[in-house]
């Protein structure tokens, strides 16, 4: 249990600190810290449930998306900006590095087996992102189409 607790608040400044570099402003802040403590805890929790890497990410990011854009319509500012600090605890930075030290290394079974594992992550990553995005659009124009509309 520490041990969630522990990464779920790295997840919070990690974010934190993302959002510190693009400048958020400083009332937002909490915000685009808590979505990324939000997504990881998220992440953690269908990893408990599965073991799909490929699964969890997926549902994270879908989350991460859909929060920040959430997030967008509450503060009045672009999506983006709470989606970058959301979805940085889902960057497969650990899995790419030791892809590229095996490649440094020649090991092959460690190239694959981590270059596997790392487009995998960056791929459900992407896709949920892109899934979200697509439904959210699409039921905003669903919405104002023209034939749904009450006399």
């Amino acid at each position: 249990m520490t041990e969630y607790v522990v990464q779920i608040l790295t997840a919070c400044l990690g974010s934190l600190g993302f959002a510190l570099i693009f400048r958020i402003e400083k009332k937002k802040l909490p915000v685009a810290a808590l979505s990324g403590a939000l997504t990881w805890g998220l992440y953690l929790l269908c990893g408990h449930f599965t073991d799909r890497i490929f699964l969890a990410n997926l549902i994270a990011s879908f989350f991460a998306a859909a929060f920040a854009e959430f997030l967008a319509h509450l503060f009045k500012a672009p999506a983006t900006i709470f989606m970058i600090s959301a979805v940085i605890p889902l960057v497969p930075g650990g899995t790419l590095y030791y892809t590229m030290s095996a490649i440094v290394e020649n090991r092959q079974a460690d190239i694959v087996r981590y270059g596997v594992l790392t487009g995998m992550t960056a791929g459900a990553l992407a896709f949920g992102l892109l899934l979200f995005t697509g439904v959210y659009h699409f039921c905003s124009r669903l919405r104002s189409a023209p034939w749904l509309r009450n006399p």
